[in-house]
């Protein structure tokens, strides 16, 4: 870990493997195309945090993507703790509908259309540890405090042990392979370990 203009950063050795994992296996544009999908995403959600008044206190990259951590003395408001969960998909789905206008004239940036598209759609799943997830929190808190939070926490679990389920029959019925099985598992260890270790959240907001 260390400190950027005291923000502190750190990278979990996970996001590492996986990038040089990726970089041996996929071709350049590939990587590329998920490079710029992430960095887009993380900038979406660091301009409407910096619109929305608040500042940075730390910012930790795993294999799931960065989770941003905001001062106390900056805690947002529920509507603008919404805005900046929302603004990371919302970057990647203009982006995407642009890059895919674009690809008319050059085919390659389908692919970076895609990888915008993938990327924000996946963002959205209702799982704690990802952007659905936190808005999921927000909206539940909003309406029932804690309870709300307990209740998005539970869901999340549910979700992805569906996906989990789902993930395990269709390797099983249309062999679809082990790693759609493996990503969904070690999305659920992530949401367990969030649950019952972390107890962190990206966007905190202020109790109203």
């Amino acid at each position: 870990m260390w400190r950027h203009r005291g923000v502190a950063v750190r990278v979990s050795p996970t996001a590492v493997l996986l990038l040089a994992v990726f970089a041996l296996v996929a071709p350049p544009v590939c990587l590329a195309a998920v490079l710029l999908a992430a960095g887009c995403h993380e900038a979406g959600h660091y301009m409407a945090l910096r619109l929305s008044g608040g500042r940075l206190a730390a910012v930790s990259v795993s294999a799931f993507g960065a989770q941003m951590r905001v001062r106390d003395r900056y805690r947002l408001s529920y509507g603008r703790e919404a805005l900046c969960v929302l603004a990371g998909p919302l970057i990647n789905g203009t982006l995407s509908w642009l890059l895919s206008l674009a690809g008319a004239r050059r085919e390659e940036l389908y692919i970076f259309a895609g990888a915008q598209l993938i990327l924000g759609v996946f963002n959205l799943l209702p799982l704690w540890t990802l952007d659905g997830g936190r808005l999921l929190r927000t909206l539940l808190r909003m309406r029932w405090g804690a309870a709300g939070v307990d209740a998005s926490q539970t869901l999340g679990l549910l979700f992805g042990l569906g996906l989990l389920a789902g993930a395990v029959f269709a390797a099983r019925r249309w062999d679809t392979g082990v790693w759609p099985a493996v990503t969904a598992g070690a999305l659920l260890v992530r949401l367990l370990r969030s649950r019952y270790a972390e107890k962190a959240v990206a966007f905190p907001a202020a109790e109203q």
